[in-house]
């Protein structure tokens, strides 16, 4: 049993309540779904309990990418998701319990899937450098047909600016439509593969070019995580490239927690100038980061609690729809958007557990998809024994 990591939860746990009162209730409150209700004794506790359970499953962080992931996915949906449910669910007793359990078992078992040996094996054994000529060549032709399909609607637009950010993205192509998957494909999977294998080889005009690319979609589609994914890989591949020992976990633990404490003290004692000097930062890790999967939880949940809203049963993915009628007008996310904002342009995506999990099976799919995950984590523990942790990692 690690101690220290289990202190490290506890203190992350004070963070978020601090966190919650001082800064989430304070500047968001208006975004509907953050209450404050009165806690009892028994809440504190049961939320405590649950919250902290798996990370006392949880083994002593080795060379594995699945327990690096696991700690990542405690961090920023589990335990703050159990923090905003505690305060601000309005709706049945039973169903509260059924939801938090629900929650608690599928991160119960990625704690205990993170513990189980690994069988080692190598998926593929193509030269590396040939997999890279191969990914680079599909890069250039998908990339340059984005740029010359999108050639007169590219711009950068303020990312601070969120009307601008709207108007943009409703210019470029929809995610669901074909130039949309290339995009995604590009920016989820080939461009973060190249450019870690560069960092790696340490090809630094590859590694400018790549950092280029995510600029450029940028101005298609207007995805702020775009301008982040490439400063995110390099300094998650340098992490990871000069970390020895993998016992990282409570120092991501205290980050978070000491960022938390201090920018929710900036934000509610600071005078005008220090709060808008915070403003971003704060709400971009404590809201957007942090907190926003916790209401957007509730948001499905209450959807979905509507008797004519029927779950979907996997349908509102690609493949599934064709065995499972998609009863919605609109994309999952666009359709939960426009319930609680009455904008059709808003889509409100979730994490996996919840936009996959919940809306597909109910309480039951939060389970399902814990189980997926940890076998998909697992298999990726197996197949990357082999390889560099601060290649795998960057690229994932």
């Amino acid at each position: 049993m690690n101690f220290k990591l289990i202190f490290a939860s506890l203190l992350y746990i004070f963070a978020l309540h601090f966190s919650y009162n001082l800064y989430i209730i304070e500047n968001w409150f208006y975004v509907g779904y953050f209450e404050k209700n009165i806690l009892s004794l028994f809440d504190y506790l049961y939320s405590s309990i649950i919250i902290v359970i798996p990370i006392i499953i949880f083994k002593n962080l080795k060379k594995r990418i699945s327990q690096i992931f696991f700690i990542f996915f405690y961090i920023i949906i589990y335990a703050p998701t159990i923090i905003v449910l505690i305060y601000s669910w309005n709706y049945s007793q039973l169903d509260y319990y059924l939801f938090t359990s629900a929650y608690f078992i599928a991160f119960t078992i990625m704690a205990i899937s993170t513990r189980i040996k690994i069988y080692k094996f190598k998926l593929f054994n193509f030269n590396p450098r040939f997999i890279f000529k191969v990914l680079f060549l599909i890069y250039l032709t998908l990339f340059l047909v984005t740029l010359s399909l999108n050639i007169n609607s590219l711009s950068f637009v303020d990312f601070t600016d969120s009307v601008d950010v709207y108007q943009q993205r409703e210019s470029g192509p929809e995610a669901s439509t074909s130039l949309g998957y290339i995009i995604l494909i590009l920016v989820s999977s080939i461009i973060p593969f190249l450019m870690s294998y560069s960092l790696y080889k340490k090809k630094y005009i590859l590694i400018f070019l790549f950092f280029l690319s995510f600029i450029l979609l940028y101005s298609v589609v207007a995805n702020r995580s775009y301008l982040f994914m490439p400063l995110f890989i390099l300094i998650v591949f340098y992490i990871f490239q000069n970390t020895k020992k993998y016992n990282f976990g409570k120092k991501i633990f205290y980050f978070f927690s000491f960022s938390l404490i201090f920018l929710s003290s900036v934000m509610y004692l600071g005078n005008e100038n220090l709060r808008l000097l915070f403003f971003f930062p704060s709400s971009f890790l404590i809201f957007r980061t942090i907190f926003t999967g916790g209401w957007q939880s509730i948001v499905y949940y209450e959807f979905f609690s509507i008797p004519h809203n029927e779950i979907t049963y996997l349908s509102q993915t690609k493949f599934f729809n064709l065995f499972s009628e998609y009863e919605y007008f609109d994309l999952l996310g666009r359709t939960i958007g426009y319930y609680v904002f009455e904008d059709a342009n808003l889509s409100l995506n979730s994490n996996f557990l919840i936009s996959d999990g919940l809306a597909s099976f109910w309480f039951v799919g939060i389970i399902v998809f814990g189980i997926f995950y940890s076998l998909i984590f697992y298999l990726i523990d197996c197949v990357s024994f082999d390889i560099p942790n601060s290649i795998v990692i960057s690229c994932m």
